[in-house]
């Protein structure tokens, strides 16, 4: 049985192309979908995004290098003959001298050719690779930025059917691809997925049908410009399987009986569309207001659309069985007994407490007029200077007790400052009176407490952060001495972290996009960066990060065919990096090829 693998690439900001808002989020749901649903291994279902995660400490940020490398590398070591590949890609495209590109986010218009991925030069390589065996979904968005009468698309097709490489493009070479805010989707991925879901053995004809019809109505719904996809296959794969039954997850059997989907039907609101936003869209930025529509689901009384995927259960109507008179009887006594026991219990217990009280009255004015006649010969001047005695001290009492709530209320849980500011209002709590003990245990704790923030900021890296917060403890704090000891070790560290960065930060200047030579001499001035000292961690974090991108830069001129260009860049990649031993093999691979 042959394996299945995917590249998925989506790209939201690019660097010298307006922003779109859900390409990242079509690829990261395409490959969620054949992983999570179809039961695809994740290993083998390649995310290049804005904010992937790096795989293996090598970046999956979808520049033109990374791209190609991870193509050349990624499917020589994942590929076999037989497999089945999948390339989904959402983001911007062009064309330029009858040639079609895609755009890395690092691509840009003034320098087509050096920056896009020629179009023409990834199917040959996808044919090269598996060659029937594949699929190439391409949602582009075609920039206004190129001139007139480029059509992005028609050179994909004609090379696609020139190699027998099945093709999907997401719009006509005369329309545009757009995006619903309310899917947080681009249209053509949502009825893609909606057909996949809908149809686990769905064949290439079927999913070029349903997208064709499904697509534009998906633009109706929302509003928008008639998009309609557009494809590409031989005759004799039309009836080949999207998603082969026996790699297809459970819950994508045909015996399932609810089906689960993106959408269901859509009622449109056409009085909620502001126009005004409406105006200000461009195809770059195709963005469909919240409220253009609302969901059936919310509102009984809509019908589904024609060719709107709807969920279906299959479930019988449940009768309800009479229960017997008897059994009525019963229970009804049963409840009835309970509530009589409840309300004697509640009376009984206020009965009982009002007895306690009682007794506790008669007791305590017992007890104090015994103590007048056994204390006092005058019992009035005794109870004058008690009450005045009680009096100062419940007063005390009571503005201790708002001096120390005020503390209390001053403190935030994050901020050395405002400890300080609490420790400073509780020392106005002076020895003898009322809740000094209180107060004197509180600022301790709070004075424990501005170190450990202290502390935290120092092993973040921040000791300006920390040195200022120990500042803040004062000489009669019992911790004062352990801060000072601290201040004097993060001053070093600040002066050695100062140092550094300006080391890193001249290493980074030296970089030269695209010249593996200028990543060496990155390498080399970040290295002097001392073990066990501030910014170290840092810099070997870049170095590994520069070191993948020489062997990347490599990985590319081999896979365009200048393999003494890609040797001569693989022997730049250090002896101590994670990347190195794979250089070697490369460097030995394209030896022999040479």
């Amino acid at each position: 049985m042959a394996n299945h693998a995917c590249i998925a690439i989506g790209i939201n900001r690019y660097e010298f192309f307006q922003p779109l808002h859900y390409a990242e989020a079509d690829a990261q749901v395409v490959r969620e979908f054949l992983v999570e649903s179809a039961g695809w291994v994740a290993d083998r279902c390649l995310l290049l995004s804005d904010t992937s995660t790096p795989i293996e400490q090598k970046l999956t940020y979808p520049t033109r290098e990374n791209i190609m490398g991870w193509l050349s590398e990624w499917c020589q070591d994942n590929l076999q003959p037989g497999d089945f590949l999948w390339v989904f890609f959402s983001g911007y495209g062009v064309s330029t001298g009858s040639e079609d590109y895609l755009m890395p986010i690092d691509g840009n218009l003034a320098d087509i050719a050096s920056t896009g991925i020629s179009v023409r030069s990834l199917l040959h390589f996808v044919k090269q690779q598996v060659g029937q065996n594949a699929l190439l979904l391409l949602n582009i968005n075609r920039s206004q930025g190129v001139q007139a009468g480029a059509k992005v698309g028609d050179q994909t097709l004609a090379v696609a059917r020139e190699l027998g490489i099945p093709t999907f493009l997401s719009c006509q070479g005369d329309q545009f691809s757009y995006e619903a805010t309310t899917l947080r989707q681009g249209l053509f991925t949502v009825a893609l997925l909606e057909a996949l879901r809908y149809d686990p053995a769905i064949t290439l004809e079927s999913l070029d049908q349903y997208l064709r019809d499904r697509t534009p109505e998906l633009s109706r719904h929302h509003l928008r410009p008639i998009q309609t996809p557009v494809s590409v296959y031989n005759s004799e794969l039309s009836k080949m399987l999207i998603l082969p039954q026996s790699d297809t997850a459970g819950d994508l059997t045909a015996d399932n009986k609810e089906i689960h989907i993106l959408t269901t039907a859509y009622v449109i609101n056409t009085d909620a569309v502001n126009t005004e936003d409406t105006d200000q869209l461009t195809p770059t930025q195709v963005v469909i207001p919240e409220n253009v529509i609302s969901l059936a689901a919310t509102t009984p009384s809509a019908q589904p659309e024609v060719g709107a995927l709807v969920p279906y259960a299959n479930k019988e109507p449940q009768l309800e069985t009479p229960i017997p008179w008897w059994q009525q009887l019963l229970l009804w006594g049963t409840g009835t007994t309970l509530v009589i026991g409840m309300i004697a219990g509640v009376i009984l217990r206020v009965f009982h407490d009002q007895q306690i009280a009682q007794t506790a009255g008669k007791t305590s004015n017992s007890a104090s007029v015994a103590g007048v006649s056994e204390t006092s010969s005058n019992p009035k001047i005794t109870k004058i200077d008690a009450n005045t005695t009680n009096k100062a001290s419940a007063k005390r009492l009571q503005a201790n007790k708002a001096i120390l709530d005020k503390a209390k209320r001053l403190i935030k849980s994050n901020q050395a400052s405002s400890f300080s500011n609490a420790i400073a209002q509780a020392q106005k709590v002076v020895p003898g009176d009322p809740l000094y003990e209180q107060a004197t245990a509180n600022t301790n704790l709070w004075s424990r407490k501005i170190l450990d923030l202290a502390s935290a900021r120092a092993q973040q890296g921040n000791y300006a952060g920390a040195i200022a917060a120990a500042q803040l403890l004062q000489p009669n704090l019992p911790v004062y001495a352990e801060s000072q000891s601290a201040i004097a070790s993060w001053q070093i560290l600040a002066q050695q972290q100062r140092t550094n960065k300006i080391i890193l930060q001249a290493a980074k200047k030296l970089i030269v996009p695209g010249q593996a030579s200028s990543y060496n001499r990155a390498i080399t001035a970040a290295g002097q960066i001392p073990p066990n000292q501030p910014v170290y961690l840092q810099a070997q974090k870049s170095i590994k990060q520069w070191s993948q991108q020489i062997y990347l830069i490599a990985q590319s001129r081999a896979l365009e065919g200048e393999l003494q260009s890609a040797i001569a860049t693989a022997t730049l990649v250090p002896q101590n990096t994670p990347v190195y031993s794979k250089a070697q093999k490369a460097i030995a691979k394209w030896r022999q090829r040479q």
